[in-house]
């Protein structure tokens, strides 16, 4: 006989275990967590963020009109120079 067999039964040692959480504890856990993430749209951070990224959208139109105007006026510029 091998030094591995302790005489307990396979299922003794690790299939009759109880586990750590309850179904109940379990769901209640995900519950929790699936509102935390609900709650984030809420918050002040989230609302700071959408502002953020709708700044920065103005902010490359914005940037895209000003070297459209450059070139115009780049362009009406070398066009006096041709006369």
């Amino acid at each position: 006989m091998s030094k591995r067999y302790s005489g307990k039964s396979f299922k003794d040692s690790s299939v009759m275990k109880k586990p750590i959480l309850s179904l109940k504890e379990k769901r209640k856990l995900k519950k929790e967590k699936k509102n935390k993430k609900k709650n984030w749209k809420k918050t002040i951070a989230f609302k700071l963020y959408k502002i953020i990224l709708n700044l920065e959208i103005i902010l490359n139109i914005f940037c895209i009109q000003i070297l459209l105007q450059r070139q115009l006026l780049k362009q009406q510029y070398l066009g006096l120079l041709d006369y």
